[in-house]
């Protein structure tokens, strides 16, 4: 069990350093945006949205602990991931550090796609779980 949770840890940690690395890279090359806001734009007095995010951290591990499904794990590990990057830019900048590849799309950072891909795999997991439950009941 602690080995499980020690690979966890690991693969957080370094999808963590991987956003960390990106954002100083594109720093370097590129202008970053500080947002100080929420998701989407929100107005959001910035020490709610750190409390917010340090909460949902914990919670979050807290599910990654009890999750017996790979898949869900998985999810959980990019969600993790992306979830502390940024709550580690508001905690280290006040503010979240997002790039603009081209004027179409939005600001975004590597830890907004990993927050996104955790997403779509828990969702994915959902639909799974719930046709091989319709088809174990025919």
């Amino acid at each position: 069990m602690f080995e499980k949770r020690a690979k966890q840890a690991l693969a957080v940690l370094a999808l963590f350093a991987v956003d960390q690395a990106l954002k100083n890279f594109f720093g370097e090359t590129r202008e970053l945006f500080c947002n100080a806001q929420g998701p989407f734009g929100i107005s959001i007095d910035r020490h709610i949205l750190f409390g917010a995010g340090v909460v949902a951290l914990v919670f979050l591990a807290f599910l990654l602990g009890k999750s017996r499904d790979v898949l869900e794990s998985v999810a959980l590990v990019f969600i993790l991931a992306g979830g502390l990057g940024n709550v580690g830019d508001r905690l280290v900048f006040g503010c979240v550090r997002d790039f603009q590849f081209s004027s179409w799309l939005p600001f975004f950072n590597v830890s907004d796609v990993f927050l996104g891909m955790g997403a779509l795999l828990l969702l994915f997991g959902m639909f799974r779980d719930r046709k091989a439950g319709t088809a174990a009941e025919r």
